[in-house]
């Protein structure tokens, strides 16, 4: 297992390193630690790529994409998980169904969907996206808590008067928090570094995430450095990065929330 993390762990190391490096170090050194440790490449990076709007990009589509993606979830999460509902388990297998789906295979029609009604090269529309194909990872999530909250709590609700969507604001929802903030850090995660819908849908530098923005650094002409592209990587993911090291407990019990019913 040691030598296996060692070796997983050399690409990642290797890039941390050459980012610190000058340049002709990194062509005379390429492995091991910098003789001289320097800053510039990330300086100059900031400055280059406009790292403020690209970060900007990728928080407004992670925070908000995923925030609808948990609104759209919530009640077919409850109506699954509380109601008597023919073919239930057909319903829940093609509600699940986008987060089987490579997103590759579905492109060419979400791209038409999108051009017909104006969305394409919009912010609106990747969120939209990111929505649309987060909400099973949501829902799954949801279905499995929401299925072990004790019903006493649900019918003591009904007997005070509360309603269907009552039980579902005063009751579930607030006990469903600590699953809510699980299904919000996984699925911020995996829309902050998404790349192929971002590739596709937008085509206006001034609104693409970060994760789109740093292309400019092995694209361009005039960009002939090998350690402004380990820089600009190494900044591109360590907000999410910083967001795992402190969410790591609330992503350890997602994995198994929901799934050992009392």
């Amino acid at each position: 297992m040691i030598a296996f993390v060692l070796l997983w762990s050399l690409p990642l190391v290797t890039m941390v390193f050459t980012s610190f490096k000058p340049d002709q170090e990194v062509l005379t050194r390429p492995f091991g630690l910098p003789h001289t440790w320097s800053l510039d490449a990330y300086r100059y990076a900031w400055r280059t790529l406009g790292y403020k709007d690209l970060l900007w990009n990728s928080a407004l589509y992670s925070v908000v994409g995923t925030a609808l993606a948990i609104l759209l979830a919530m009640v077919p999460a409850f109506a699954l998980s509380r109601f008597q509902i023919k073919a239930r388990v057909v319903i829940f297998v093609l509600l699940l169904t986008p987060m089987m789906l490579p997103q590759q295979t579905v492109i060419i029609p979400l791209f038409n969907l999108f051009r017909s009604v104006g969305l394409v090269d919009s912010r609106f529309g990747l969120i939209l996206l990111h929505a649309a194909f987060g909400m099973p990872l949501e829902m799954l999530v949801l279905t499995g808590f929401i299925s072990n909250i004790p019903k006493e709590l649900e019918h003591a609700a009904r007997m005070d008067g509360c309603s269907d969507a009552g039980v579902l604001w005063h009751i579930v929802l607030p006990l469903s928090l600590p699953a809510i903030a699980v299904g919000f850090t996984l699925n911020l995660i995996d829309v902050w570094k998404e790349y192929f819908f971002s590739l596709i849908f937008l085509s206006s530098e001034n609104i693409m995430p970060v994760t789109l923005g740093i292309i400019r650094v092995t694209n361009d002409r005039y960009f002939r450095t090998v350690n402004l592209p380990a820089a600009a990587v190494i900044m591109a993911q360590l907000p999410i990065i910083l967001l795992f090291v402190v969410a790591y407990r609330w992503i350890t019990r997602g994995i198994y929330t929901g799934s050992v019913k009392s």
